[in-house]
């Protein structure tokens, strides 16, 4: 019932993300989690704006690094976005996907 009662208290926290296991030894509770850094519901709001991001440099929508317009010489003759600077796109978001 204790475990209980402690895991109920930190189920608020958001920064707990599983909870594993729990037992009372030497009249302690311990408890094992996964923690993390940042709240889960921070994580999720940054994911979602970078996909925003990637979906909107995949559509054209903005210049990579600047949120103006593409410039003429990264798209390809029919209109869509070069493979090569497409890939930098992606390859940039990825690397700011790993620092969060």
């Amino acid at each position: 019932m204790q475990t209980l009662s402690a895991v109920s208290v930190e189920a608020d926290c958001p920064h707990i993300v599983r909870y594993f296991n729990s037992w009372i030894e030497d009249e302690r509770i311990h408890i094992v989690m996964e923690l993390c850094l940042k709240s889960l519901r921070q994580i999720k709001r940054e994911v979602k704006e970078v996909r925003k991001k990637v979906n909107m440099l995949k559509d054209g929508k903005i210049d990579h690094g600047t949120d103006i317009g593409y410039d003429e010489t990264i798209n390809n003759t029919d209109g869509t976005i070069s493979e090569g600077y497409l890939r930098k796109i992606i390859r940039d978001c990825l690397l700011g996907l790993q620092e969060l």
